[in-house]
């Protein structure tokens, strides 16, 4: 009896803990039950130590992980600056960036800007329309300039065995379509006509 008389039933001090408190170690038994209790018993009472553990062990877990990508064995990629992008909106100056001169003895330049095992960010869809600014003719149906065609040559010998970019792809493909075409008008002004 809880009255302190001395009722037929012992009571136990835990009968007055609520079901939470005991949770599935009631259910175990034995020293492996009792470990459990005290164990949960001293995380109980030290909370603070128990929230600061728990952030250790995620922390020790996550950086890891966070940083596995950009360690040694990442990717090394190349920024775009702000210059180069400023020459996609410029094609003068994107012609002049690319164009290696009469001697081709600048070829370089365009090396620098394009021979890169990977862009960051956006930079290879940049550097695509930088070779579309730089090479691109005037107006449909006009030819290219030579230092137009030059700058063409350039961006094939700086990209030449090299893997291009998925994004920089589609414009070196226009770039190539067309020289094919003023390939195909040299030939007619020359004298050989060609059909179709």
């Amino acid at each position: 009896m809880r009255d302190g008389g001395s009722g037929g039933s012992a009571v136990s001090e835990n009968d007055d803990k609520s079901d939470d408190e005991h949770g599935d170690v009631a259910s175990a038994s034995g020293a492996g039950a009792t470990a459990v209790r005290r164990l949960t018993g001293r995380l109980r009472a030290h909370r603070v130590v128990t929230a600061a553990v728990a952030v250790a062990v995620v922390a020790a877990v996550a950086v890891p992980l966070v940083l596995a990508g950009s360690g040694a064995d990442a990717e090394p990629c190349t920024p775009v600056s702000d210059a180069t992008r400023a020459l996609a909106g410029d094609p003068a100056a994107a012609t002049k960036a690319l164009d290696p001169g009469d001697s081709v003895d600048r070829i370089g330049g365009a090396k620098k800007l394009l021979a890169h095992d990977g862009f960051c960010g956006d930079g290879a869809r940049v550097l695509g329309r930088v070779i579309v600014a730089g090479t691109r003719a005037s107006g449909p149906g006009k030819p290219h300039t030579m230092a137009q065609a030059r700058s063409a040559y350039a961006v094939a010998a700086a990209l030449s065995g090299r893997e291009i970019p998925a994004a920089l792809a589609p414009s070196v493909a226009r770039v190539l379509a067309e020289y094919e075409v003023d390939t195909l008008r040299d030939d007619d002004f020359g004298g050989s006509r060609r059909t179709t």
